[in-house]
């Protein structure tokens, strides 16, 4: 794991025994049974629990940015919990780009984004990324187009995976 231990921000977060401060990168792979061989060494960059705040340091955010650029996944996926409140920190929209690749990024809301949907969206659609549990999210990669199917449940709604099946 790399930790972000400046300023009383991370100090505040663990004294409650939270782990908002530190930013955790795994790399792992898979064997995947009956996986076109086209599609053999698709990398994901998954990013999940950002939990932006208001007394998050630019700093943090921009080091998480700096890791995505650096793993130059072919796919980027964020599966929740953008943020931890509903007030943004005075740097978000100026900032919040800088997530943004010259790759495919796909992306669900979590229980802690409920409350201020209409503000990340407002964040998000102008970079163009697909929220895949409204509708299916596609993308090339090698000649093959790969579907992705998000699911918000149980904290939100978006009936994809039914409308799909059915």
């Amino acid at each position: 794991p790399v930790e972000e231990k400046r300023g009383d921000w991370g100090r505040v977060a663990r004294f409650w025994g939270n782990q908002i401060s530190e930013l955790e990168v795994n790399v792992k792979r898979l064997e995947i049974p009956d996986l076109p061989e086209s599609l053999g060494g698709l990398s994901i960059t998954h990013l999940s629990d950002l939990h932006i705040q208001p007394s998050m340091p630019v700093g943090f955010f921009r080091r998480i940015s700096d890791q995505v650029a650096e793993l130059d996944s072919d796919l980027t996926i964020i599966s929740g919990d953008f943020l931890d409140k509903t007030c943004l920190p005075s740097w978000f929209d100026a900032e919040f780009s800088i997530l943004q690749t010259n790759r495919p990024l796909a992306y669900v809301f979590g229980n802690h984004d409920q409350l201020a949907i209409e503000t990340l969206e407002r964040a998000i659609h102008p970079l163009g990324w697909a929220h895949c549990a409204t509708e299916p999210a596609e993308f090339e990669f090698r000649g093959i187009t790969v579907r992705l199917f998000g699911d918000q449940a149980p904290w939100l709604s978006s009936n994809l995976v039914e409308r799909v099946a059915g």
